[in-house]
């Protein structure tokens, strides 16, 4: 949907440095965040209704985990992204890099929240997931046609796509994480040995 909105506003460039930013940073990211959902997922099935305390502390554990990985590429690709897109790719990606440098944070975000995202679906929690999806659909489209419309260029853009695709994941993280508090909370309180009714 991004690359839509960018080949309208801003042209077929626009949308080729963005295509190759999301391959380089998206596409590896993916890979790593899906070996390790896929651990995390059978984990969490098991747990929803078992012990949900257990399943707080792997998806508390999952998302450090995510942390620490993604942490030292983001700050890399923030510092240095323009340079690494000229040196491997030539001077004409350059601003490819521009773009990497401005969403770098938005993909940490999306590699965090990745392994741990079907929790809400495993929650049965499939409205407040709808919600999430259709807000975000919105917010995609305002976020580069509203700088577009107000004169902005398309650094603008791609600047306030990241920074509203950013918020995105920390909300739907913290759907996923008061999701399972509230399991948690739910737990039937076990009856102590010995007691009478």
């Amino acid at each position: 949907l991004p690359s839509l909105f960018l080949a309208q506003y801003y042209g077929s460039q626009a949308t080729g440095w963005f295509a190759l930013v999301a391959r380089v940073l998206g596409v590896p990211s993916a890979l790593i965040s899906l070996s390790i959902a896929q651990v995390y997922m059978s984990e969490a099935a098991r747990l929803k209704r078992s012990n949900p305390n257990r399943l707080m502390y792997i998806f508390l554990k999952t998302t450090r985990r995510m942390l620490y990985l993604g942490l030292v590429p983001c700050v890399v690709f923030t510092i240095f992204a323009p340079w690494i897109f000229q040196v491997i790719f030539g001077q004409p990606w350059r601003e490819a890099g521009e773009y990497g440098r401005s969403l770098a944070i938005m993909f940490f975000a999306s590699f965090v929240n990745a392994p741990v995202q079907f929790t809400l679906s495993i929650l049965e929690r499939q409205r407040a997931e709808f919600v999430w999806i259709a807000c975000r659909l919105a917010v995609t489209a305002l976020a580069i046609a509203l700088p577009y419309h107000l004169g902005y260029g398309q650094r603008s853009a791609i600047l306030s796509y990241g920074m509203t695709m950013t918020v995105m994941y920390a909300i739907h993280w913290t759907q996923s994480y008061f999701g399972i508090r509230r399991c948690v909370n739910q737990e039937p309180v076990p009856v102590a040995s010995g007691a009478h009714a």
